[in-house]
């Protein structure tokens, strides 16, 4: 009868530990994944919906909710332990309210803003993220406060935040008073690189650590806790002061170029296809994070990139090249067979 017991408990922990290997990828995952891909032709067809929006920065929020956030979802579950009980559970519905609350997010930005039917369609699209949230932080436990853990809670609280700038941009709302533009720039980093960044990192730590190739600590907590400090910084410059927007830029870029140096590490012996697209994406951040530094240097001196300029480069390079090539790569990165295998 013990051995009976043991052979049981042996296997069950064989089976977690194999689910949260890389190659190894189960169906909430999976779902995720297929959606995002879904999203990438459904976001396009918005185009021709009437009412919908035809600007550059909406036209982005659309692409974010649709395609960026379900991927990096998909991406956080495969790179940290995925727990069992509720936490199992949430997934499993996170698998099926996501795509249908993003869907209703991009429904919201198409009726009047004010509206009720905008409140009712937004409104499950905050509250997948906050369950995205609490999923994260009990399937983690105490790993969250590893740089894998910290780094994929982080992304989807980053998310779930601009779930809420999304929700008050839709009933009217302007937090801390900033302009229209402004929100709407937030809404979209905070769907797309700035959650995509430290997800980056997370899965490359993932296959360096299976590959047998595990990164030092501090150059871990660098390339994830950096970026999610960064943005914090970030987000407290353009709400309080300029000077401190510059920091957080800095700080945000040296975490996002040791990442990408991990994900060239991490490549090595890769499929060629996400190979290929984490090569897009570390190109993609060297484009557009110097121009991000060089708007933040230049605001506390009264000069900065015009507006248009930033949208063209850096926000094209950010939202396309970066934030869903690079979570596509490390989603297949992550599905693809490791050394050992």
């Amino acid at each position: 009868m013990s051995e009976t017991v043991a052979d049981a408990s042996r296997q069950t922990s064989e089976t977690e530990e194999g689910a949260s290997r890389p190659g190894r990828v189960d169906t909430p995952i999976r779902s995720l994944a297929w959606f995002a891909l879904a999203g990438v032709p459904l976001s396009v067809a918005t185009r021709w919906v009437p009412g919908a929006p035809q600007d550059t920065l909406n036209r982005a929020v659309i692409g974010a909710v649709l395609v960026v956030a379900p991927l990096g979802l998909a991406v956080a579950w495969a790179t940290s332990p995925g727990g069992r009980g509720v936490a199992s559970k949430l997934r499993g519905l996170l698998a099926w309210l996501v795509p249908l609350a993003g869907v209703g997010a991009v429904g919201s930005m198409i009726v009047p803003a004010t509206s009720a039917t905008a409140a009712v369609l937004v409104g499950p699209w905050v509250a997948a993220t906050l369950l995205a949230v609490a999923e994260r932080r009990l399937a983690l436990g105490r790993a969250w406060r590893e740089p894998e853990g910290l780094a994929a809670l982080g992304a989807i609280v980053c998310a779930a935040v601009g779930a809420g700038w999304l929700a008050a941009a839709r009933l009217g709302l302007a937090p801390f008073g900033v302009d229209p533009i402004t929100h709407v720039l937030v809404v979209v980093h905070l769907h797309s690189a700035t959650l995509a960044g430290p997800l980056f990192a997370a899965a490359a730590l993932r296959r360096l650590a299976s590959d047998g190739r595990a990164a030092r600590p501090p150059v871990a907590w660098i390339a994830t806790g950096g970026q999610l400090l960064g943005a914090v910084g970030v987000a407290l410059g353009v709400l309080v002061s300029r000077p401190v927007q510059s920091v957080g830029t800095l700080v945000l870029t040296v975490g996002l170029a040791l990442a990408c140096v991990l994900v060239l590490r991490a490549c090595r012996g890769a499929p060629w296809l996400p190979r290929l697209l984490l090569l897009v994406a570390v190109a993609s951040a060297a484009v557009a994070m110097p121009l991000a530094l060089a708007q933040a240097a230049g605001r506390p001196f009264g000069a900065s990139l015009t507006l248009e300029w930033m949208l063209r480069i850096h926000g094209q390079a950010n939202l396309h090249g970066f934030s869903a090539c690079g979570l596509g790569g490390a989603y297949l990165l992550l599905r693809s067979p490791t050394r050992g295998d």
